[in-house]
């Protein structure tokens, strides 16, 4: 601990030393008319979490109380090399626990927070019984009930990390390769002699989906066109032959590979089983195909939809040759365990990295017969790339940009709690009949991406950790740019409470969109970090650009 407490004795002389450097900001729950009242937990119970807390902030390297303090300024310097794998999984599985500038919301009132005692030490000996600011200044914060929620929370992210990792290095190493994708083949198809069977005729109805759901959600013109369905399919001859073969060589016990199979057939040849032109069929075990590692949402909107469409597909074929195969899996964990090994052959094979699976749950009916559709919902739990799209949501959301967290700035002796004006001002702004660019977020996005917008993002930096300066910044800035709903535009103009009650409802927008540049510069330096400690775990390279 003296390492850490040499940095806010450290800055508690600085600040004693230059007066104009004023108090940082005491984040208590924000913006609220009545603090929670939280309590410290007994000891044998904070022990736990005081230990975690050391250990990362001791492994953490920092250079100034500013980064020991504010978890976004420690994010944006953060350099290669500074940090181990496990303190980053820490650093990314935190929400609001491991840094004070989150953590202090949930400080006992009975305590002062550190930020307050490396303000005035004195003030609090004043304010406070001795021995709570001793234990403060000893410890750095007393954990409190609110505190061990974010610890839990800190622990279930920790947690789902480690096992992701563990496990996409087991299916990396593979030895019995379960995970490997099957061999190629090439076999003719010839017209069927015997009626189709209930399993082959579900998958006729099933690839039938799919092509009505590429042409309805994906633009996907089939020609010829056609009023109705035919009888019998023209795909059904090659659904029969490729049935057939993988029934001599994989059977009904490998679901994932007959699942692969008949997704590239699906997909691949999906032209020419709709003509029913298709004489030859060939699977490759390797193909060479373009990466998918931008984000979905820079794709074509066509392409995007194809690729859902096709996942979907995926998906539906797994779960109807699991269902078939009837593999007997003691518990749930391991049928779970059987299908992410499934889903990251299909990774290993499609390089959907930035796409997510489907939530199937009601894929089977009272019947147990499948519900066939392209209507089901993405799973955000459940990546192509699970680990790649694991990592991506946690350093996407480790630096919460909440309201609660930015600088109280609202009277709090109003009748209307600061946050529900807020709320209000913003929901009737809504409700006025203005230009988009006279709107005051469209105005505070459009200065933020001017030249004046960066000087302004960066001079927030350089004072968010301090109140006054942070406000006097925040109003100049208001006033300046003319970010402001003039009164005769605004309904309930007098129930907000007028010029002044509106005007800090802008600063607090602003301030909010000042923090969020803050935070994409951080994330941004999270994922360079990221690529360089699990960019081999991926099957393509590892990207994240904090948007």
């Amino acid at each position: 601990m003296d390492a850490i407490k040499e940095l806010y004795e450290k800055e508690q002389y600085n600040r004693q030393k230059a007066p104009g450097f004023l108090t940082l900001i005491r984040r208590k729950g924000g913006a609220v008319d009545t603090l929670p009242h939280f309590r410290c937990l007994p000891d044998g119970n904070a022990a736990p979490l005081l230990d975690v807390w050391r250990r990362f902030h001791h492994a953490a390297h920092h250079k100034a109380f500013a980064d020991f303090y504010d978890k976004i300024l420690y994010c944006s310097e953060l350099c290669e090399g500074l940090l181990d794998e496990p303190t980053f999984l820490e650093l990314i599985a935190d929400r609001s626990f491991l840094f004070l500038n989150y953590s202090e919301c949930g400080t006992d009132p009975e305590y002062p927070t550190l930020s307050r005692l490396v303000d005035s030490y004195d003030t609090c000996l004043e304010n406070y019984r001795r021995e709570n600011v001793e234990k403060v200044w000893e410890q750095g914060f007393v954990p409190t009930d609110a505190n061990y929620s974010d610890y839990l929370a800190f622990q279930h992210n920790l947690s789902e990390l480690n096992a992701a990792i563990a496990l996409r290095k087991t299916f990396l190493d593979d030895p019995e390769g379960k995970a490997s994708l099957p061999e190629g083949f090439c076999l003719e198809i010839k017209p069927a002699r015997e009626a189709l069977s209930n399993a082959e005729l579900s998958l006729s109805s099933l690839f039938e989906h799919y092509l009505d759901a590429c042409k309805n959600q994906a633009y996907v013109r089939w020609e010829p066109l056609r009023s109705g369905p035919t009888e019998p399919s023209p795909w059904n001859a090659a659904i029969h032959a490729v049935w057939e073969y993988t029934s001599r060589t994989c059977g009904y016990q490998d679901p994932p590979t007959r699942a692969l199979v008949f997704f590239h057939l699906f997909t691949q040849k999906a032209q020419k089983l709709y003509n029913g032109t298709l004489r030859q069929y060939k699977f490759e075990k390797i193909r060479e195909r373009t990466t998918l590692t931008e984000n979905p949402d820079s794709t074509q909107l066509r392409i995007q939809k194809r690729i859902r469409c096709n996942i979907q597909l995926y998906d539906q074929l797994l779960e109807l040759f699991i269902g078939q195969s009837c593999l007997p899996f003691p518990t749930e964990e391991a049928r779970t365990r059987y299908s992410c090994s499934a889903k990251f052959q299909f990774y290993r094979y499609s390089r959907y990295d930035r796409y997510w699976h489907y939530d199937l749950s009601a894929f089977w009916d009272s019947g147990y017969n499948p519900r066939f559709g392209f209507h089901y919902l993405e799973n955000y739990r459940d990546g192509v790339d699970n680990l790649g799209n694991l990592l991506r949501h946690h350093i996407h959301y480790c630096l919460p940009n909440q309201a609660q967290w930015l600088i109280p700035v609202l009277h709090h002796d109003r009748r209307e709690p600061p946050l529900s004006v807020l709320t209000t001002f913003l929901l009737a702004e809504s409700t006025l009949n203005l230009q988009p660019n006279k709107r005051l977020v469209h105005k505070v996005q459009k200065l933020l991406d001017s030249k004046d917008g960066a000087m302004l993002v960066k001079e927030y930096t350089q004072c968010c950790t301090n109140q006054t300066r942070t406000l006097e910044l925040l109003t100049e800035a208001c006033r300046k740019y003319q970010l402001i709903i003039p009164h005769e535009e605004l309904v309930l103009y007098e129930s907000l409470g007028g010029d002044t009650t509106v005007q800090k409802c802008s600063q607090y927008v602003l301030e909010y969109f000042l923090r969020e540049r803050m935070i994409r510069k951080a994330r941004a330096r999270l994922g360079t970090l990221a690529k360089t400690y699990f960019d081999q775990l991926c099957l393509n390279s590892f990207s994240y650009n904090g948007n």
